[in-house]
């Protein structure tokens, strides 16, 4: 005798696994070898370097600083947050870009009075995202003057 699934009670699990997934998509990922090697890699300063839109370069380092961010990395022991990193792009029309880019993977860790628009970024007079345990990631642009950047260390 064939047992019919519950068809209601795998819509209910398969809604659940969307819900974590849009909640931190980051933790779901299959990652390429390139980016997983990236990731793992325990060193201080890091780099990743492959050809233009081939292997998710913006979304693997995104993640890189999100993870650090919650003091909960994949693979490797980091501090626990709050911490502070610098998400520094050559112009403020790629920084909108790879600020939305982060938004998707962080949204749900961000602190409630930060402001978020998908055609400004994150809202305010220097563009940052504050995490709800305090970390914060600001987007800085290489065309700021260098006073700016010596002024923030």
């Amino acid at each position: 005798m064939q047992v019919e699934p519950d068809w209601a009670a795998l819509a209910d699990a398969l809604g659940e696994y969307a819900d974590a997934v849009e909640a931190d998509p980051s933790r779901w990922m299959s990652w390429l070898p390139l980016q997983l090697a990236f990731l793992r890699d325990p060193s201080p300063c890091k780099l990743i370097r492959a050809g233009n839109q081939t292997i998710g370069k913006t979304t693997c380092a995104l993640t890189e600083v999100h993870w650090r961010c919650l003091g909960d990395h994949e693979y490797l022991d980091v501090p626990d947050g709050p911490v502070e990193f610098w998400v520094v792009c050559a112009e403020a029309s790629q920084s909108i870009g790879i600020q939305q880019k982060f938004h998707a993977i962080a949204h749900s860790y961000i602190a409630d009075d930060v402001e978020f628009d998908a055609v400004k970024g994150y809202r305010g007079r220097q563009a940052a995202a504050k995490y709800k345990n305090g970390s914060i990631v600001r987007f800085k642009t290489t065309n700021q003057s260098s006073i700016s950047f010596a002024g923030a260390t």
